[in-house]
């Protein structure tokens, strides 16, 4: 096959194997999604916590992870092939089809999403008051949505707490409640818009149709977009999609809509803004001073107008983010190794508890924040293309998910996309491991002791790490070769990380 049967999206015979492996690979999809959707009636909420088959659910949850892997491993092979294309896309609508028939799991974030939105839509500020606070009345005065409105009140996590989602995704919020009101599964509906849309940048992005066919299967097929954008609504595919433009841009050598997508993606989640950082050693390394004073100055002077949206008619309109950053720890890694040595060595000097885990979490994320500019510098001589600016983008993000004290898996959303485009396992592997921190609602739900959810944390990210020491262990020796190689034909060489 030549080039040209690939940009005319001629048919390619696929081995049998590949035909296995993806049609299995489907099934299991299938299978894991459909008895996701059938348990999740069993998931209550507010009722017998004590009896939710948690562990059954995240079994099945890793049964739909080994079909992903299946097809992951044969994504090329299913994206030059037109009918394994069609297959795999099959078995992810279907999937979608089963998720929209299932309740939430384990998750309530979506009810915060649609209080702040209608309260943006009744000319509110949401960073003035924290629900807890407001009368649903002054909200919702039409009696007959005001049922609804109440019991979305009722189940908003932290309800003492300002929100902490800034004005990019308040703007999203209020669009949805001004579609579907107090609806709750009309978030769902606005998140499979923005899922659709991103397939379709992902289906156009490739050199050839195969490649767009591969990026979109790898996507599309995603156990973990399913849980957590289908059936549990979390905004974080917002992030997704900005950040599939963001990659788009680099790809074609547009540097300054890059920008725009990280301002965007950094106000629906502050996260995305550490991909400044790329787009910094880029324009550096090319000398692009004039460039890059532009971009940072209206970078600036968009940010310092977001930061005044926030402050209009609120006082302390930053109450909800400190709250996060001083005391919101689920999940950790590295963090919470590091914190732990801290707490250790200042119980042992005679302080309380609580002021122990205070100055031990100040002092871990004092730490980990210098050990991650050195990581970040380090990657200053390695950005010289777009290509490697990807690449950077990637990493960077991904250890940002590695020391911060907040693991939720669905964060892991914003590197989807760039693992559609460069494929890195590491990814892949630590969206499989982190699926089993659902486990820790069976934890908590049985009153297990509480080193249990050390042992998870253990379960979870040990293997991870072992999988990374051997890719970063693989990824030295191949550049050891290269340069062996580039050596002996006396010219340099140079291997992608």
């Amino acid at each position: 096959m030549n080039d040209s049967d690939i940009n005319h999206g001629t048919e390619t015979t696929a081995p049998a194997l590949v035909w296995i492996m993806v049609c299995g690979g489907g099934l299991l999809l299938l299978i894991g999604v459909g008895m996701m959707t059938a348990l999740s009636p069993l998931f209550i909420y507010g009722k017998l916590y004590e009896q939710r088959p948690v562990i059954t659910m995240v079994a099945v949850y890793l049964v739909a992870w080994i079909g992903y892997v299946l097809i992951f491993a044969r994504s090329g092979a299913a994206g030059r092939s037109r009918s394994l294309f069609r297959v795999a896309m099959v078995c992810a609508l279907a999937a979608r089809l089963l998720m929209c028939f299932s309740s939430p799991l384990l998750e309530n974030d979506f009810y915060r999403y649609m209080w702040d939105g209608m309260v943006v839509n009744h000319k509110v500020s949401p960073y003035a008051k924290a629900p807890q606070f407001h009368d649903v009345a002054d909200i919702e005065p039409d009696p007959r949505q005001f049922a609804a409105a109440e019991l979305a009140h009722s189940r908003i996590n932290y309800p003492a707490v300002k929100t902490i989602y800034p004005p990019g995704a308040q703007a999203v919020f209020a669009l949805n409640g001004a579609i579907f009101g107090w609806w709750p599964y009309g978030l769902r509906c606005t998140f499979l818009v923005v899922d659709l849309m991103i397939m379709i940048l992902l289906f156009r992005s490739g050199a050839d149709r195969a490649e767009g066919r591969r990026r979109t299967i790898i996507y599309a097929c995603c156990p973990l977009l399913l849980k957590e954008v289908v059936n549990s609504m979390h905004l974080d595919i917002l992030c997704a999609f900005l950040l599939t433009l963001y990659i788009l841009s680099l790809m074609r050598h547009r540097i300054a809509p890059a920008y725009v997508w990280v301002f965007l993606a950094g106000w629906v989640k502050l996260t995305p803004f550490v991909l400044l950082v790329p787009l910094f050693f880029l324009q550096l390394r090319r000398r692009q001073w004039r460039q890059l004073a532009v971009a940072l100055l209206l970078f600036g002077g968009a940010s310092a107008g977001m930061l005044g949206v926030m402050t209009l008619g609120a006082d302390e309109p930053f109450a909800g983010l400190k709250e996060f950053y001083d005391s919101w720890e689920s999940n950790a890694s590295i963090f919470a190794l590091v914190r732990s040595r801290f707490e250790h060595g200042l119980l042992a000097s005679g302080i309380s508890a609580d002021d122990a885990y205070a100055g031990a979490c100040q002092n871990a994320r004092d730490v980990l924040a210098f050990v991650y500019l050195i990581f970040l510098l380090l990657w200053w001589r390695h950005v010289r293309d777009e290509h490697a600016a990807l690449r950077c983008s990637t990493w960077v993000l991904l250890v940002m998910f590695l020391i911060t004290p907040v693991g939720n898996p669905w964060y892991l959303l914003w590197l989807l996309p760039f693992m559609a485009v460069l494929r890195n396992p590491m990814v892949l592997l630590l969206m499989v491991m982190t699926s089993l921190y659902y486990l820790s609602f069976h934890i908590l739900n049985q009153e297990l002791p509480p080193e249990t959810k050390t042992y998870l944390r253990l379960v979870e990210y040990v293997p991870f790490y072992l999988g990374l020491c051997g890719y970063l262990l693989y990824l030295w020796r191949q550049r050891m070769r290269a340069a062996k190689s580039g050596e002996e034909a006396g010219s340099p060489a140079t291997i992608e990380t």
